[in-house]
């Protein structure tokens, strides 16, 4: 089994990306027709291996291919590591960005979601023997990162669906380290 790196995670992200830009193809001219929806949603998730996370979405999507979102992501905790753990980080983001909408069909919509977000990250120190370069335990980095996802809404009805997504951010450590945060998760979307 190859070992999950960010290049993996990218591969992987640009698969889905690129199935779901190919499904228009897939589609009759039923329901090529200009519509407008908004939608609300949340969803639990996980990383491959680590703890639990949250997100809450918003949007409106204008015609067929376009939209805005909001999204509050809390993702899983991560381990801080160099040969044993020294500790957690936290990571919350808040981000807007453009949705672009390639595939409606009666019970399934995909969505690609490219956006800007105010990511926080927070570390808790968890050795007792070995010291970390913060000053203290619960350093806060803030800052403006990019943020994508990916989604498929797998309707029950008109107005509600199984939202299943994939959902990358860009962060920084309060040891200045770069990662990328990211979640699987599955949840329920309300259509109106």
């Amino acid at each position: 089994m190859k070992p999950i790196t960010l290049a993996v995670i990218v591969s992987a992200v640009r698969r889905l990306a690129f199935a779901v830009l190919l499904t228009p193809l897939l589609g009759t001219a039923a329901f090529a027709q200009s519509y407008s929806q908004g939608y609300v949603g949340a969803a639990v998730g996980r990383m491959f291996v680590n703890g639990w996370g949250y997100d809450f979405v918003g949007g409106y999507v204008f015609n067929r291919w376009i939209g805005v979102q909001l999204a509050y992501f809390n993702f899983p905790e991560r381990d801080k590591d160099l040969f044993f753990p020294v500790g957690t980080i936290d990571t919350k983001a808040v981000g807007a960005g453009l949705v672009f909408s390639p595939l409606h069909t009666h019970k399934l919509d995909g969505r690609v979601y490219v956006g800007v977000a105010e990511v926080t990250s927070t570390f808790t120190s968890t050795s007792t023997v070995f010291t970390v370069n913060l000053s203290a335990s619960g350093n806060v980095k803030r800052s403006t990162q990019p943020l994508a996802g990916i989604s498929l809404d797998i309707g029950f009805d008109r107005n509600v669906a199984l939202r299943l997504a994939l959902d990358i951010a860009r962060a920084s450590d309060a040891t200045g380290a770069q990662y990328e945060p990211f979640m699987q998760s599955a949840g329920l979307l309300i259509r109106f």
